[in-house]
C-alpha cells in the first residue's frame, strides 16, 4: 500500500522535518562555547549562537568536553 501511495504521490507523510544546512564550528565559536556553557543559561546559550539550536550547542560541548577542550565554569 505504502509503495502504490508512493508512486501516485497521494500521500505526503515526511514532510514535517526542516531541512538543515550542514554548518562546520569554527575554532571561535566553539572557544565561546567552551567559554559560556557553565556560566549562563539556555536563552542566553540561543542568543549567542542565533543560526544554532540549542541541542547542536548541547552536543558541540559533549563533542569538546570528549576530547579534553578546558570548559570554563562559574
Amino acid at each position: 500500500m505504502k509503495i502504490i501511495l508512493d508512486f501516485l504521490g497521494y500521500l505526503l507523510y515526511n514532510n514535517t522535518m526542516k531541512n538543515y544546512i550542514k554548518q562546520p564550528w569554527s575554532q571561535e565559536e566553539r572557544r565561546l562555547l567552551a567559554s559560556k556553557w557553565y556560566c549562563t543559561d539556555r536563552d542566553s546559550i540561543e542568543k549567542l549562537f542565533p543560526n544554532r539550536t540549542y541541542n547542536a550547542c548541547a552536543k558541540q560541548a559533549k563533542y569538546l568536553k570528549d576530547r579534553g577542550w578546558p570548559f570554563k565554569r562559574a
